[in-house]
């Protein structure tokens, strides 16, 4: 997992932000910063009702407070996607991070 590496490596810079913008929920970044509030994580995933991986990435799991799952609906058209990446994005700023890492997986189809 490159992101939560490289999360974990700029914790001495003070509270990190990953931004996960691929169709499926980052778990593994999830689990490995459940427990640590400076760092968040905002997820934007395909609903895991619906979506792989259907064990993780429901709105309620919010960890230590510093995750935020946005899970959507399939058919979510770009401006329901860009309102929920602007309200990601306004709960990151407010998280004031000093660095930023940006997970995104290209989407190759199953």
């Amino acid at each position: 997992n490159n992101a939560a590496v490289a999360a974990a490596a700029l914790r001495s810079l003070g509270r990190v932000a990953v931004i996960d913008v691929d169709y499926h929920h980052g778990n593994g970044t999830q689990d490995i910063f459940w427990h640590t509030p400076e760092v968040m994580l905002l997820s934007l995933h395909g609903d895991p009702a619906f979506e792989y991986p259907h064990y993780a990435g429901a709105a309620s799991e919010t960890g230590a407070g510093n995750i935020l799952n946005l899970p959507l609906p399939a058919g979510t058209d770009e401006m329901a996607y860009l309102a929920a990446l602007t309200a990601g994005l306004a709960r990151v700023q407010a998280f004031d991070p000093a660095a930023v890492v940006v997970q995104r997986r290209p989407h190759r189809g199953i």
